[in-house]
């Protein structure tokens, strides 16, 4: 987007349409994702990602989308589990987790036009129903936001959010999960642009 130095609006209006692309399947889902990455930026709604999800909306009207732009990880979940402290206990019942042994260190990587955004995790402790289970830290940008973070640290199911203000400069936000007890883990993120 900021190679192309153009809106998102006007990006969004060059990619070609879906039936029109060539190639895998892998490469018309990566221009939807771009599609619809692009139509939320240019009307100003924030990105949100329903993390090993298919997408949803919520009971405030806010669409969430399916799982996208990662690298590395697995999707996991309990559809039918009651998630306390939330009445969108579906963003909490599924996850992307990434174990240690995967080739790709756990990330996010979102396309995003420079500018400053404030990025908002989601967790909930669908597994581990006890404390010293599970513990990531999660670094954004290059800075470590969330050090030693344990998602159970609310309660077994029980949806938990943080959220930090970052700077992105080059043209990618990065999000990236690194395992100090099991597989990092996250539910859902959202991006909204400051200013």
């Amino acid at each position: 987007i900021a190679s192309l130095k153009r809106s998102p609006a006007e990006a969004a209006r060059l990619l070609p349409e879906a039936e029109e692309q060539a190639g895998t399947k892998d490469r018309r889902d990566l221009g939807e994702d771009f599609r619809w990455l692009l139509q939320r930026l240019a009307e100003r709604e924030p990105i949100r990602i329903d993390c090993g999800g298919n997408g949803f909306t919520a009971t405030s009207g806010a669409v969430w989308g399916k799982d996208r732009f990662y690298e590395g990880g697995n999707r996991g979940g309990f559809p039918a589990l009651a998630i306390a402290g939330t009445a969108d206990g579906s963003l909490y019942q599924t996850e992307r987790y990434f174990p240690e042994a995967g080739a790709l260190r756990g990330a996010y990587r979102i396309p995003l036009p420079p500018g400053e955004y404030k990025v908002t995790l989601h967790f909930s402790e669908i597994w581990f129903q006890a404390t010293e289970q599970r513990s990531f830290d999660v670094s954004i940008e290059r800075k470590n936001v969330l050090a030693g973070f344990e998602p159970f640290a609310r309660c077994f199911a029980t949806a938990e959010s943080e959220a930090v203000t970052v700077e992105v400069g080059d043209g990618t936000l990065d999000i990236e999960f690194h395992r100090r007890l099991q597989d990092p883990q996250v539910s859902g993120i959202e991006v909204a642009p400051r200013g």
